[in-house]
């Protein structure tokens, strides 16, 4: 086993009290206790020198170093091969733990972060229009007014709430602050330099704006962790709430001397003044505050004296130049806290090491060589002299039979590695198929810790089977069947096999076990090997001893009984055994046989009744030609009850037929997969064996949406699994609907730090669409994922635009072909996708006046449902094979579930009118939402799912908000979606263009987007 490239030890801090999965001697006392209740009256002698005790240490041992792997880090646990931590569902704080902007001061702070050239920005409710805020920017000197809009402009609709919108954007004048006053330097300070720095402090100082300080520096001084992720993530460190909280508007003389005094080089400043008088300047509501540098000729605010009292002359160019250098030290260091919050360790997942957490070392290398089972073999010094040829011989034999019993437990063991080594798979977004995992014993190439001769012991050569055929023996009491051997492979292993059944049965080595459903007998050779099992399960114990006492008395009959090699199992709810076939056939044709066992299956009439010779009465399922398919095991006291328990078969058939595949936990192949191609390896039978035997146990469907629930509880969200599962109208489809279900729950974590952050944001609606209806509010984004709209979802980003539901589609009445039902029932689709594939529920008839005729269905309360009408009795034969069909496991009725399901959240906010007209639009409006749904898709018609739909949209709205479902035709979702496009595309380009023109667009698509809603019937 390769080691950790790392010195750093396995476990960072090993514990001061080992937990049990470590701790050795704990483990071995609690093996010998449990083996000592167990099996005392069998073994007695539990020291040090018995084997069996040095069997159990070295599994214990072995558990212990799975102890060991599994405290390892879980930084380690999680690194892949190149000692990388997915970040599918591991998010770092700054990406989980911060928000959209919600509070003005938030929305401050990322217009800051993300805006070049702005210096501050305030936000006010509009006076005039409810739910619209206004915004006023300060720029610095070098900022582009145009620019500067359209940026501030593109990162606030991107951070919209929902039901608010943004209105005028309003970039503040400057406004030169009439200055006079004389400074004196202080000795050694150059003028030019001195007077460079004050004027960018003054217009830095005067209205100031956030200042962003390195987060390193924050952490240092034990920031903590909540108020580290308050707000939206920043790139350019840690920002204080801005301040003012309102733009300036009066300057004091004070504020200059303040600000001026604190300039490197000036020693004091005198005779300061505004001229015109006074001690304060006011500046009016969209104006700023700006000291710059004098045009030529004109004179400047200060007045400069050096130390000595003599005047000084400034060079405009010089103090130019030192303004800029200022402006550039302070971007440059916008820069340097920008990059230095980049790599703080709080935004990045850690490493691991590459421990190969999977490698199992085989505990027979740790068995003393007596025992022959190590690397080394078996030493030759055991074999006697006297009997050399015998003795080697019988020493391997028992060394490989020990081999055999330790892989028992060691298959367990490496599996339990491979269990953990998969762990981070079982967390990730990626599905790997499987949630049980195992490891072969054999490694290829072979390493040194693999277990000797392990292909030997696994596999030995296969007897030559018969390709068609299997055989059993039977051991029949008065001609009644009440044993049976397992399945042999060929007619000379039956033979013998039927020899050790009849001395077995001479020594009358029966017994009865009981088990979960009652008792039952089993025949046992003298070395107590399994021989064969009793077909019915017994009432109770005295039952079971009656029984033997009749085998004891006789007479018995024993024979081989050969049965097809090929076969099918239908199971119960309970995993009992309803019909068992056998076909002499090859594998590729028993999905026919399949089909035909599930088709007459579904008809109690195609049951026979069968009087068995212990006075039980069976059944046998045959087809129209009276040949047997397949038969029931159980036994019925009379015939009455044998019909009943027809007609229970017949109906648990009937609803596998109509939604399950031939595979799963329902019905099982015999033999449940092919043998492998090369059947002289023996290391291909076990690895098979070893995957089917894990599929087989393995619930992965529903062990997936666990592990998923899981990670979206960190986040306290959840799934109601129940509820979804009872909108899904599709039978017996348990295990398809889970992965749909898993596929819901991936794609909501998928985007979760996007989407959580953005829950109560709207959409973007001035961002180029790559499909024409818009769909990005946080709102829409959650109920997509929520309710699984549209089935299986693959994508890992939500889009921001999506397809017309009904706008430039036909009407799914006149799309082809299509079969016109006469039933207005809404819940006629589900009842045919759950029954409809049962031919023996439709009936033909004829019209009471003769002109028409008529297919009726029944449904499962025993009424006549009429779907269909037509002319001729062959046009309604042929219209039920087309339903039929139609309504097949892979037909497209099960395709359309989930069918031009979607939705759109309309916020009325946005279509206020622009203008002057906005001033009469109503307050209450403001705070209304509106949810449109199609009402035609299949889920959609449930009145249960509507209600659902409707309860988890008003959980997620902001609760200040008004919100209203309404269910739309295909012809009102058609006209809903053309003028919701049409607004659509006429807000996008007033975005960039604030002409008359784009404007009275705008109005005009909003004035019909409002009239058409207003007609809406209440929702």
């Amino acid at each position: 086993m390769s080691l950790p490239a790392s010195s750093a030890p396995l476990l960072p801090d090993f514990p001061a009290t080992l937990p049990a999965s470590m701790d050795f001697a704990a483990l071995l006392a609690e093996g010998v206790a449990l083996t000592q209740a167990m099996s005392s009256d069998q073994w007695s002698d539990y020291n040090e020198h018995d084997p069996g005790l040095t069997m159990l240490e070295q599994l214990c041992y072995a558990l212990t170093d799975l102890g060991l792997r599994g405290h390892y880090p879980v930084a380690d646990l999680l690194a892949d091969a190149r000692g990388k931590i997915a970040r599918d569902t591991l998010f770092t704080g700054n990406r989980i733990l911060t928000t959209a902007p919600v509070t003005p001061e938030d929305v401050r702070k990322w217009l800051y972060d993300r805006v070049h050239g702005l210096k501050n920005v305030w936000l006010s409710p509009s006076e005039h229009t409810p739910g619209v805020v206004d915004v006023r920017v300060e720029k610095f000197k070098w900022g582009k007014d145009a620019q500067l809009v359209a940026d501030v402009g593109r990162e606030l609709r991107a951070v919209r709430p929902l039901g608010q919108d943004w209105g005028r954007i309003t970039v503040l004048t400057p406004r030169a602050l009439p200055l006079q006053g004389e400074l004196t330097l202080s000795a050694g300070a150059d003028a030019d330099a001195v007077m460079g720095a004050l004027l960018f402090a003054l217009n830095l100082g005067l209205s100031p704006g956030p200042s962003p300080r390195a987060m390193d520096a924050e952490l240092a001084a034990q920031l903590p962790p909540e108020a580290r992720y308050n707000g939206p993530e920043l790139g350019c460190g840690w920002i204080d709430d801005p301040s003012p909280a309102n733009p300036v508007c009066r300057i004091a003389l004070q504020d200059v001397v303040r600000i001026a005094q604190a300039v490197a080089g000036v020693a004091s400043v005198r005779a300061l003044r505004f001229v015109g008088g006074g001690d304060h300047f006011t500046l009016g509501i969209d104006e700023a505050p700006l000291v710059d540098l004098p045009a030529d000729g004109q004179p400047w605010p200060f007045s400069v004296t050096s130390a000595a009292g003599g005047r000084l002359t400034l060079n405009r160019q010089r103090v130019e130049q030192y303004f800029l250098k200022r402006r550039a030290e302070a971007q440059a260091q916008e820069t340097a806290v920008t990059l230095s919050t980049d790599e703080q360790a709080y935004r990045q997942l850690p490493d691991g090491r590459v421990l190969n957490v999977a490698d199992y070392v085989s505990v027979q290398h740790q068995f003393p060589q007596a025992y022959g089972l190590g690397r080394y073999g078996l030493a030759e010094a055991f074999a006697w002299p006297e009997d050399a040829q015998l003795r080697p011989l019988n020493r391997q034999a028992r060394v490989r039979q020990l081999r055999a019993y330790l892989l028992l437990f060691e298959q367990v063991l490496s599996n339990a590695f491979a269990q953990l080594a998969h762990a981070r798979e079982l967390f990730s977004l990626s599905d790997p198929g499987q949630s049980y995992f195992y490891q072969s014993l054999i490694s290829k190439p072979p390493q040194p810790w693999d277990a000797p001769d392990t292909a030997a012991v696994l596999m030995p050569p296969p007897d030559n089977a018969d390709p068609h055929w299997r055989y059993i023996v039977c051991v029949n009491l008065v001609g009644a069947l009440i044993l049976r051997s397992p399945r042999l492979p060929n007619h000379a292993r039956a033979e013998d096999w039927l020899a050790e059944v009849r001395a077995a049965c001479a020594a009358q080595g029966w017994r009865a076990h009981s088990e979960a459903e009652g008792w039952r007998l089993a025949l046992y050779d003298a070395r107590g090997r399994l021989l064969a099992s009793g077909v019915a399960t017994l009432a109770s114990e005295a039952a079971a001893q009656a029984l033997c006492n009749r085998l004891s008395a006789g007479p018995l009959e024993s024979h081989v009984q050969r049965q097809g090699a090929q076969g099918l199992r239908v199971l119960d709810r309970e995993q009992r055994v309803l019909l068992s076939a056998c076909w002499a056939i090859d594998a590729s044709a028993r999905a026919e046989r399949a089909d035909a066992l599930l088709f007459f299956g579904r008809h109690a009439h195609h049951y026979r009744q069968r009087r068995w010779p212990d006075g039980g009465w069976g059944l046998a399922l045959c087809d129209a030609n009276g040949e047997v398919l397949a038969v029931c095991p159980r036994r019925w006291p009379d015939s009455q009850a044998a019909c009943l328990g027809a007609r229970e078969i017949a109906h648990w058939v009937r609803e596998l037929a109509c939604g399950c595949q031939p595979t799963g936990h329902w019905l099982q192949w015999l033999p449940e997969a092919d043998p492998p191609v090369d059947s002289g390896d023996a290391a291909a039978h076990y690895l098979d064996a070893l995957r089917r035997q894990t599929a087989a146990a393995d619930p992965h469907p529903a062990r997936r949406n666990q592990f998923l629930d899981h990670l979206l509880a960190r986040f306290d969200e959840r799934f109601d699994n129940a509820l979804l599962a009872s909108f899904d109208p599709r039978p017996a489809y348990v295990e398809g609907f889970l992965l749909e279900l898993a596929s819901w729950k991936t794609s909501l974590l998928a985007s979760y730090p996007l989407w959580s952050a953005r829950r109560g944001h709207g959409a973007d609606y001035g961002m180029a669409l790559a499909e024409r209806m818009p769909f990005g509010s946080g709102l829409e984004h959650i109920l997509f994922s929520r309710l699984g709209l549209g089935g299986w979802q693959k994508f890992v980003r939500h889009p921001r635009s999506r397809p017309p539901l009904a706008l430039g589609r036909t009407p799914p009445s006149s799309a082809g072909p299509q079969l016109r039902f006469v039933s207005q029932d809404p819940q006629l689709l589900a009842m045919l996708l759950r029954y409809g594939g049962d031919r023996g529920r439709y009936q033909l008839g004829v019209s009471h006046c003769g002109c028409h005729h008529m297919l009726y269905f029944d449904t499962p309360d025993g009424a006549q449902l009429e779907i269909l009408r037509g002319h001729s009795e062959a046009e309604m034969i042929d219209a039920r094979e087309r339903l039929l069909l139609w309504l097949r496991r892979d037909g497209p009725a099960w395709a359309s579930v989930y069918a031009d399901e979607g939705l759109y959240v309309l916020e009325h906010v946005l279509l206020r009118p622009q203008g002057a007209a906005a001033a009469a639009w109503p307050a209450d409006e403001a705070l209304r939402l509106s949810v449109l749904l199609p009402d035609w898709p299949l889920r959609f018609c449930n009145p249960e799912f509507r209600r659902h739909v409707h309860t988890l949209a008003c959980q997620f709205a902001p609760a200040h908000l008004a919100l209203r479902c309404h269910w739309l035709d295909f012809a009102a979702m058609q006209a809903f979606e053309q003028r919701y496009a049409d607004w659509a595309d006429a807000r996008r380009r007033a975005c960039a263009d604030s002409s008359a023109e784009a404007m009275a667009t705008l109005n005009a698509c909003a004035q019909a987007l409002r009239d058409w809603l207003a007609a809406l019937p209440a929702a």
